[in-house]
This record gives structure tokens, C-alpha cells and sequence, in this order.
């Protein structure tokens, strides 16, 4: 095995539990606002499925973005300590494009453009503390 179960803290396996519904219930509400007779119509476990897949590429880009950030500073960060903050940070993206979008009625395109417009933001946030960091 990878990693022992045993190891894994009470506070890791927490936030990584909540990480992961913050992932489905942010794409369970785009598939509810975005596709409302799709929502209706599937499965339970279908409907959460498709919920993570929404979800996935986000996760996976700030994932990569994290990785990158933090593991070039001095300061040693643990996988699933990586993982839950990409897990917040894309749950946050999902959660402020879908409020915009429900604010001024943007179509499906112009959400994704948004929620990406999010990341982008922060991929230029922490591109700027990193340089602030090594410019000292």
C-alpha cells in the first residue's frame, strides 16, 4: 500500500471528508442549476458521479497549481494537507461562479469562464506572494 491508514491523523481524515463534500455538493448544485431536468431524472450515485466529474478538472488544475507553489517554498506541506486546500479553494471557485451566475443569470459558458477567471486570479495571487517571498 501507498500510504497505512493507521498513520493518518483525525484532523487529516476530516478535512479531507469535508473537502470531499464541499466537491460534490458544488457540483450537485451546478448540475441542479445548470441542468434542473437532469437533476430529476438520475440516480442518486449517477448524480454524484457526474457531480465529481464536473468538479475533477478544477480540482486537478488547482491541485497541480498547489503542488507547484508549495512544494518550491521551504516549508514542507503534506499531500493531504495539499489536497484539502485545492479542495477548498476549487469548492470556493464552483461555489462563487455559481452565486454570480445565479446573481446576474450568466449562461453555462460564461460560468466556466468565470469559475476559470477565479483560478486564474489566484494562480496570479500566488505567483506574486512567491516572487514577494524570494525577493526578500
Amino acid at each position: 500500500m501507498i500510504f497505512n491508514l493507521e498513520k493518518i491523523s483525525e484532523e487529516t481524515a476530516v478535512g479531507i471528508f469535508i473537502s470531499l463534500i464541499l466537491l460534490i455538493s458544488s457540483g450537485i448544485l451546478f448540475i441542479f442549476y445548470f441542468f434542473p431536468d437532469l437533476f430529476l431524472k438520475l440516480e442518486f450515485s449517477k448524480l454524484i458521479i457526474l457531480a465529481i466529474s464536473f468538479v475533477a478538472p478544477l480540482l486537478a488544475l488547482n491541485l497541480i497549481i498547489l503542488m507547484f507553489f508549495l512544494t518550491s517554498t521551504s516549508t514542507s506541506y503534506s499531500d493531504s494537507v495539499i489536497f484539502a486546500a485545492s479542495a477548498y479553494l476549487s469548492g470556493a471557485s464552483f461555489y462563487a461562479g455559481l452565486f454570480s451566475s445565479y446573481l446576474i443569470k450568466l449562461s453555462l459558458f460564461n460560468n466556466i469562464f468565470l469559475i476559470l477567471s477565479f483560478d486564474l486570479l489566484l494562480l496570479v495571487v500566488l505567483i506574486f506572494l512567491r516572487s514577494k517571498k524570494l525577493g526578500k
